[in-house]
């Protein structure tokens, strides 16, 4: 196997974790909309995720029922556009 074949492996097994990252996301909005719950989107470092760094704050949140949603998992369409940052 060459290392181009191997690349592109690679890239198309990120693109299909990506996907499935983002279908999770999109199942937890549909959820949260349908039962009326509030959803607060989770941005930083992947060390944020660290209980002792974040202060436990996506727990707290969830606890009051919240649904909490990363950057990663936000749904996007096929041509994610910043033309309308209002």
């Amino acid at each position: 196997m060459t290392i181009y074949r191997t690349l592109d492996r690679a890239f198309a097994s990120q693109k299909l974790f990506k996907q499935k990252v983002r279908h999770f996301g999109s199942q937890i909005l549909d959820q949260a909309r349908a039962e009326d719950r509030p959803v607060v989107p989770m941005m930083g470092h992947p060390y944020h995720l660290d209980p002792r760094i974040n202060r436990k704050i996506p727990d707290i949140l969830t606890s009051l029922g919240v649904d909490i949603i990363t950057d990663d998992a936000a749904p996007v369409g096929p041509d994610p556009s910043l033309g309308n940052t209002n």
